[in-house]
């Protein structure tokens, strides 16, 4: 619903809640699906907030930027042993991370 409604730092702020919760939950089992996606997820979530400005490159834009490869970096690690590394998910991944997200 945040997202729909174009409220993308909410968005990202739940879930970041969602994937510390997830962390703690899994924490026997490190490398574990949901965790894996909802990474995925965060990343993208972080993409989307770091192009929300005017184009001036600020700081906030470039936080949310360096986020997204973080994000998508733990995701990677984690969908490699979940899905592997021929699964498309896990492909898009490599370009995300290659490309970066451009503020």
């Amino acid at each position: 619903a945040l997202i729909a409604n174009g409220q993308i730092h909410q968005a990202v702020e739940e879930c970041e809640h969602v994937v510390s919760f997830l962390a703690v939950v899994f924490s026997h089992v490190q490398n574990h699906p949901l965790l894996g996606l909802q990474l995925y997820t965060l990343g993208d979530l972080y993409g989307a907030a770091s192009t929300m400005g005017d184009g001036r490159d600020l700081p906030e834009e470039k936080k949310y930027s360096t986020k997204s490869t973080y994000a998508y970096t733990w995701a990677k690690k984690v969908m490699m042993v979940t899905h592997g590394a021929n699964d498309p998910m896990v492909q898009t991944l490599d370009d995300n991370i290659a490309n970066g997200v451009k503020p």
